[in-house]
């Protein structure tokens, strides 16, 4: 199964400046030995999604954070590895491991280990 899979996407991020939340185009990341890349269909927004807001802005992380700690959706692109290929194609309920690449996207970048499939 082959995706077409964009080179930018819109994402949530922080504005720096103010704390609001904004949307800006930056970059589609690619996965490596281990990760999926999953393009997301839905995502809830939670306490612990506000409280990691909060942290960001009163840490003054860079606009490189992506909020959404959880979410589901299809992987479209797999790294190496047994797990990440038994998920290609699949749709998944998924965690975010990495700050850059939240939920709060239009497609997100985690550890295979962090995705449980969806059945039909």
């Amino acid at each position: 199964m082959k995706f077409i899979i964009p080179e930018t996407m819109t994402a949530v991020q922080v504005e720096k400046e103010t704390g609001k939340l904004i949307t800006g185009i930056v970059p589609v990341p690619k996965p490596a030995k281990g990760e999926v890349l999953i393009k997301i269909a839905a995502a809830p927004i939670n306490p612990s999604d506000i409280a990691r807001i909060k942290s960001t802005i009163e840490n003054e992380e860079s606009l490189s954070f992506v909020p959404g700690i959880e979410g589901s959706g299809r992987v479209v692109a797999a790294g190496n590895g047994l797990i990440p290929s038994l998920f290609m194609g699949k749709r998944v309920a998924c965690s975010a491991a990495y700050s850059a690449s939240g939920t709060y996207a239009e497609y997100m970048l985690t550890n295979a280990t962090l995705c449980f499939p969806i059945p039909k």
